[in-house]
């Protein structure tokens, strides 16, 4: 049986922290209608310096997603993407706007940015780039985690090998010592006979 994407989003969605910088409130309620309980942490900031303070206070728990309208009264959404991108490039970053110029489409891209989304509102567009966005972030997530296994494993077996090597030296080592301080008392013996 295939999965639908809405399913598909659901599963990658558990473990994903994301903020929402949007200013209209008609955006805000969809948004809500669409993601409350979807998402393991859901926040939607009114404009980009809010979006831009909840995104560095969670150092202990870094965003996962942004979505970002492009524009927002006091921080507009691509002085919103640059500030973010001088802080973190690897967080995720969707852009909502009804821009159509070019050059302001090649700015978002070159900042790194994983799509721009039309506004109005595409539902079917918006879930097929949800779903892929969310199962980067989730592989991504998974990788790092089996990294990190590997390396504690690396770690454990690189303390396991030395505390060997210490032990196999300190028993070669002693009979070394024993065996060179006989032969040192008996030529000492020899070269003074009493």
């Amino acid at each position: 049986m295939k999965k639908t994407i809405l399913q598909m989003i659901k599963e990658d969605a558990k473990n994903v922290h994301v903020l929402i910088a949007e200013d209209d409130m008609v955006m805000q309620t969809l948004y809500h209608r669409l993601f409350d309980g979807l998402f393991n942490q859901f926040v939607i900031a009114n404009n980009g310096v809010e979006a831009y303070e909840y995104f560095v206070s969670q150092a202990d728990n870094p965003v996962d997603l942004i979505i970002t309208d492009n524009y927002m009264p006091e921080m507009e959404g691509m002085e919103l993407v640059q500030k973010i991108r001088e802080k973190d490039f690897n967080v995720r970053i969707l852009v909502m706007t009804s821009e159509t110029d070019f050059n302001t489409m090649k700015s978002y891209m070159l900042n790194g940015v994983d799509a721009i989304l039309p506004k109005p509102y595409d539902e079917e567009l918006t879930m097929q780039v949800m779903q892929r966005t969310l199962h980067y972030i989730n592989e991504k997530k998974l990788l790092e985690s089996y990294i990190e296994q590997l390396e504690a494993m690396a770690k454990e077996s690189v303390a396991r090998k030395s505390a060997e090597l210490k032990q196999r030296a300190t028993q070669e080592h002693v009979p070394k010592l024993k065996k060179n301080i006989q032969e040192s008392s008996a030529s000492t013996i020899e070269q003074n006979p009493v």
